[in-house]
């Protein structure tokens, strides 16, 4: 039995142009990510920082999550009450969100160290060692 092209793409749950797109543009910018995070530390260009880097674009993302918080839920005075009220789940939210900031500035060492091709292989990885991890 054979799939059609558009039965495995449904089989993913991309059964939508917009789907499709999305997850196209997704993988576009993962790897454009890597390439030029890599090209960066090895093409003469200036010096910077890796850790800042990421601090810029965590605040960047908050940023944009605030904005979006305010344009569609709500005002600083209702996000202050969900927050005074919700400090148990914040705090459940910032274990991830430090531990992914953490991995982050992992990924700015990792490219410096390895080629972008090496390092998704080795990444990858991480799948076949979580299935053999939960098997033991």
């Amino acid at each position: 039995y054979s799939l059609r092209p558009q039965e495995h793409l449904s089989m993913l749950g991309l059964n939508t142009p917009l789907k499709q797109a999305i997850f196209a543009a997704y993988v576009t910018l993962w790897i454009a990510c890597h390439l030029l995070v890599y090209s960066s530390q090895h093409g003469g260009s200036p010096a910077y920082n890796a850790t800042s880097v990421v601090m810029i674009t965590e605040l960047a993302k908050l940023m944009l999550a605030l904005g979006l918080y305010l344009r569609y839920d709500g005002g600083p005075s209702e996000l202050a009450s969900a927050i005074s009220r919700e400090v148990k789940l914040l705090l459940k939210y910032a274990v991830p969100a430090v531990l992914y900031a953490l991995y982050n500035n992992l990924v700015y060492l990792n490219l410096a160290a390895f080629d972008p091709g090496t390092y998704n292989v080795l990444m990858q990885l991480k799948i076949a060692m979580t299935g053999v991890l939960y098997q033991w």
